[in-house]
């Protein structure tokens, strides 16, 4: 019968791993989201020169990142390592990319390449809180483990 502890948290007496191995399938999900509609988008912005996407504009150059970044998102849901360095590239770049895309919303060549308006704003927002949810998912002992980066980066 378990404790009352391990029901709360299952992981309380476990490790990074675990939490690890139940949380992979949100980067699988993610990187399966990220790859259908990148792609998605990025062949109607070849075929179109550019595309609606769920009601965001989408250049061509951003759907194909967002493709490339589902299909990261797919391999790094294999290796802890890898993951951990997604997570952590995801989390801090997006909110990088929902500052920057807020502050200078009509600026010329870069409007062209990255599609900045409100709604791109908004996903790059999501797209961080995504990232840092990731964080604390995969890795949620390892800022109370005592042998922290070599607990998270082992294998």
């Amino acid at each position: 019968m378990p404790t009352r502890h391990e029901i709360i948290d299952p992981i309380a007496e476990g490790s990074n791993d675990i939490a690890f191995r139940r949380g992979r399938w949100i980067l699988v999900g993610q990187g399966v989201v990220f790859l259908v509609a990148g792609g998605w988008g990025f062949a109607l912005a070849l075929a179109t020169g550019s595309t609606y996407v769920l009601g965001i504009h989408v250049p061509a150059a951003q759907a194909g990142i967002v493709a490339a970044f589902g299909l990261a998102s797919l391999v790094c849901a294999l290796r802890r390592r890898w993951a951990a360095l997604l997570s952590g590239i995801q989390a801090s770049l997006g909110w990088l990319l929902f500052v920057v895309s807020a502050a200078v919303r009509d600026s010329g060549p870069w409007q062209q390449v990255f599609g900045y308006d409100a709604a791109g704003s908004l996903a790059y927002l999501v797209i961080a809180v995504l990232g840092l949810v990731l964080v604390m998912w995969l890795f949620a002992r390892a800022l109370g483990d005592p042998d922290w980066p070599s607990s998270v980066m082992r294998r």
